[in-house]
């Protein structure tokens, strides 16, 4: 492959890396998907074993590895994965890349089965949601996290959803539902 310049060697990295990015995307999709999976899966569990061999630049790998078991299907995995490279996001200030990871590990929460979302992921995502222009998708989440907390006897954590959503809904424009958002989160 290097002799063929299809792979060129990355002084900076010490790895090798696709001549042009057009090349690597036609061998990705020359795959069949089973045989993307598989690659995708064996990637993240090397990357898993040893980071080292991932991307070198600060965060990088956290984002990598995300995109690999996303890629793997491999739902439990990336469920995890993509919530860390969402957190990681968030805290770069990257907050449309990290509402991506967060939804993304949403929808492998929801894909694996079995399972609600926990409630902080949920306000993760609304929040970035929020921070993102989407919000009315950040409104749906804090009314989801609201139906999980309200049955609970946690009355701080269902304050907090209240005054969440009157921010989210006053962002998406709806100022009465937000008013009497904060109300029901004062009674609260």
């Amino acid at each position: 492959a290097v002799s063929q310049q299809v792979l060129v060697a990355d002084q900076a990295y010490g790895s090798l890396r696709f001549r042009h990015a057009l090349l690597r995307e036609a061998v990705h999709e020359s795959l069949l998907p089973g045989e993307r999976a598989r690659m995708h899966k064996a990637l993240a569990v090397a990357l898993t074993r040893r980071p080292e061999l991932g991307a070198a630049a600060p965060g990088h790998a956290v984002f990598e590895l995300a995109e690999h078991w996303w890629e793997a299907r491999e739902w439990a995995e990336a469920a995890a994965a993509c919530r860390v490279a969402g957190e990681h996001a968030a805290s770069l200030f990257a907050m449309p890349e990290a509402y991506l990871y967060f939804e993304r590990a949403l929808a492998a929460i929801e894909r694996e089965g079995g399972s609600e979302p926990p409630v902080d992921l949920l306000l993760c995502t609304a929040d970035t949601a929020y921070l993102s222009s989407e919000p009315r998708r950040s409104v749906d989440l804090v009314l989801a996290g609201i139906e999980m907390v309200a049955g609970r006897d946690d009355e701080r954590a269902l304050a907090t959803c209240y005054a969440m959503l009157a921010r989210n809904a006053w962002a998406a424009g709806d100022a009465n539902n937000a008013i009497e958002d904060l109300r029901q989160g004062a009674e609260v």
